[in-house]
């Protein structure tokens, strides 16, 4: 989006976090992957659209998790982090392996930000070459990492 600022997680620290930790340790018992009645968005997409990366590391926590659930729109919680260019966010969603191939062509389709647009190429790439392994060496903060780099080069764009 032109006029859009990557945002490094300049968000407030949720005070819901605590509550929803210990939904997600009730394990079953918990409808995790439930959608919203208006637009069907899970609680993880709600919490990737606000760009609320300890809530959306706490939702992932929970074993039964799908990140890949699209709500009425056809977005993936990872398509709504990249939307609105929440950095962490994307990493964070990348990083976790229940999310498929095809949820990452299409984040990286509609990425505006370059670096956002790499880390996801990467991440797609690197499940290609380990066809299915977990690669013990990719760690979050990569995306991050590469922000802060491309932020000394490049000007950051103006957020709305």
């Amino acid at each position: 989006m032109v006029g859009t600022e990557v945002t490094n997680q300049n968000v407030p620290a949720c005070p819901h976090v605590e509550a929803v930790r210990l939904l997600v340790q009730q394990g079953e018992r918990l409808r995790i992957n439930q959608g919203t009645l208006a637009m069907h968005d899970t609680a993880l997409g709600i919490a990737s659209r606000a760009g609320s990366l300890e809530m959306v590391r706490t939702l992932l926590e929970h074993e039964k998790i799908a990140p890949d659930l699209e709500n009425r729109w056809m977005e993936s919680p990872l398509k709504l982090a990249v939307k609105v260019a929440h950095a962490l966010v994307v990493d964070a969603l990348v990083a976790d392996q229940r999310v498929d191939t095809y949820s990452l062509r299409e984040a990286r389709a509609i990425a505006t930000h370059e670096s956002i647009r790499m880390a996801i190429q990467h991440e797609n790439d690197g499940r290609r070459t380990c066809r299915g392994r977990v690669a013990a060496s990719r760690t979050e903060g990569t995306l991050a990492l590469g922000l802060v780099d491309a932020g000394r080069k490049h000007r950051p764009l103006r957020r709305r």
